[in-house]
């Protein structure tokens, strides 16, 4: 199996891409809008930055989440626009630093963190257990496998998968998983790169549009409510509910 094809590198680079700002900072800033990043294997990938275990790794995934990422990615207009939270069970799959998880964790009654590499999760404990602000969040971390999203039945209000969507092998299979985790009147919410050309993000080809996400949740049991391509720059969001099984 080689690297493109294999889902937990692929995973851990569509992570690293959305987050690294600083290594493609030149990208960014180029006249070219519709420049391209550099060849997936020249970028530094979050399982690389997660080498070793002291301190300095630590501050190394911080930088993940540093740079421009907020100006395009607007967590805090995504997060507003799920509604009221208050009474929520939200599960962030491919929670990677908590990056959404944190912030959702301040408006929902609690937040399941996620992601198929312990190393994440230990950062994100490791934040909850050393900062005032964060400790007293209600965030449970959960390793889960590749083809699992590692949700009991009907546990979660809301599941919200952000530059994850198209790094998932096996996606009706793994969504009609989901569909079982998600309470009767549950949505899921994929936050994801629109398909073309733009100056963050993986390559084209690595990108699903949202017509082929909707048919592939489709087949797993979800009806598309909105699409909206608007509102962030380089990404679409798409909001689903669960059919019945009678459907």
């Amino acid at each position: 199996m080689n690297d493109r094809q294999n889902p937990t590198r692929r995973l851990r680079l569509a992570l690293a891409i959305a987050s690294m700002a600083l290594f493609f900072g030149t990208a960014c800033e180029s006249s070219n809008p519709n420049q391209q990043l550099p060849a997936h294997d020249s970028l530094p990938i979050a399982s690389e930055v997660l080498t070793t275990e002291s301190d300095s790794a630590f501050e190394a995934l911080e930088d993940l989440d540093r740079g421009d990422r907020e100006n395009w990615q607007k967590p805090q207009m995504v997060i507003s626009r799920l509604g009221d939270l208050s009474d929520k069970v939200v599960a962030d799959i491919g929670a990677g630093t908590g990056y959404f998880s944190m912030p959702l964790a301040r408006k929902a009654k609690k937040v399941i963190a996620i992601d198929i590499e312990q190393q994440f999760l230990d950062y994100i404990n490791r934040r909850l257990d050393h900062s005032p602000d964060e400790k007293s969040l209600n965030i449970e971390t959960r390793l889960t496998q590749e083809d699992n999203p590692n949700l009991g039945p009907a546990e979660a209000d809301l599941v919200l998968i952000v530059n994850t969507y198209g790094y998932i092998s096996n996606r009706v299979t793994y969504f009609q998983k989901v569909w079982k985790g998600l309470k009767p009147d549950g949505r899921l919410v994929i936050v994801d790169f629109k398909k073309e050309p733009l100056p963050v993000g993986p390559a084209v080809e690595d990108k699903l549009d949202a017509k082929q996400v909707s048919t592939e949740l489709d087949s797993a049991g979800f009806r598309t409510l909105t699409v909206d391509y608007s509102s962030l720059d380089y990404q679409y969001t798409l909001t689903a509910e669960k059919r019945s099984q009678t459907e």
